[in-house]
């Protein structure tokens, strides 16, 4: 019962994951842990084992340790998120990680236009790690730190998510002619973006001053 209460706090979409830092997505994740755990001291072992796999695919960080009760019970092996974690030079709190083995269904490709509706679906933390995995290895490459890519994830995120909405009104328009003169979409993205950045900044900036 439990579970299902925290299910109404997800979207109706099957288009996300699950992140510890979401409050929403926590309090599921908690509860389908606690149910496996439930289910496992009733001696049922295969109901348990279903959750702890639905937990594990559902959360990639893994804040539970749903990984090695899984190894435990069934004798298989699961990725180890902090081995993952070790070969790259980056704040391990975040999820700049490589997931190569991990279920994320879908891609995102900065020079090709995202199908609108989707992207709008998709909860940020998912959009944010489609972003992050289309640039991981550039990240890795020049060691970026986790502030700037963090910053880099935003600009991606908040340009097309502007672009699927076309807020502000001719920003679709604005950001074509910038393609047409001749540069890529991921160029684009970067030129909007940063001038989209600053324009927050501004708008920021002058509200603090008011108060």
């Amino acid at each position: 019962m439990a579970c299902k209460i925290a299910e109404l706090s997800l979207p109706d979409s099957g288009d996300y994951v699950l992140d510890h830092r979401e409050p929403a997505n926590s309090f599921y994740q908690s509860h389908l842990h606690s149910l496996a755990d439930t289910l496992l001291q009733l001696g049922r072992r295969d109901e348990a084992v279903e959750m702890y796999t639905k937990c594990y695919m559902l959360t990639p960080q893994d804040p539970g340790g749903v990984r090695l009760k899984l190894e435990k019970l069934t004798g298989e092996k699961y990725p180890c998120t902090s081995e993952r974690l070790a070969r790259l030079p980056v704040d391990p709190y975040y999820m700049y990680f490589q997931y190569e083995d991990m279920p994320i269904r879908d891609g995102y490709d900065p020079n090709s236009r995202p199908d609108y509706d989707t992207w709008l679906r998709w909860e940020d933390s998912y959009r944010r790690l489609l972003i992050l995995l289309s640039h991981q290895s550039w990240f890795v490459m020049n060691k970026m730190k986790p502030e700037d890519v963090d910053m880099h994830m935003s600009l991606h995120d908040l340009t097309e998510t502007a672009l699927a909405r076309n807020e502000p009104p001719g920003f679709r328009a604005n950001f074509a002619r910038i393609m047409a003169e001749g540069h890529s979409r991921h160029d684009a993205i970067h030129i909007v973006g940063d001038m989209l950045l600053r324009s927050l900044a501004k708008a920021q900036e002058e509200e603090s001053e008011t108060e």
